[in-house]
């Protein structure tokens, strides 16, 4: 059998120990090549065993996590995740910032 490249989307990995477990899980299954990515949601790996696709994304979702089909719809961009937690560390240190510039008032 030819080797054969997949990229998964995997929503829910919040650790390495996250990505540990799925790494394991597709250690097992005799896939080669493996790289999980917790922080971008990615899972990718070479197989050249007859294991069907569908027995590796059920394998990972008994784990816990979700498999999307489709991360355009799923994920959103980049810089708007980073635009919201830059908004949301503004909005409690601007007070700190202004009681520290201006400690008599």
């Amino acid at each position: 059998m030819a080797e054969q490249l997949i990229e998964l989307n995997v929503t829910g990995m919040h650790c390495n120990n996250c990505a540990l477990s799925i790494h394991k899980l597709l250690e097992k299954k005799g896939l080669n090549n493996i790289l999980v990515d917790f922080a971008g949601e990615e899972v990718k790996f070479s197989n050249t065993t007859d294991t069907a696709l569908a027995d590796i994304v059920k394998g990972i979702e008994q784990l816990g996590f979700k498999v999307v089909d489709d991360a355009a719809l799923y994920a959103p961009k980049f810089y708007e995740r980073v635009e919201t937690k830059f908004l949301f560390c503004a909005l409690f240190t601007a007070p700190s910032f202004y009681t520290w510039l201006h400690p008599g008032t």
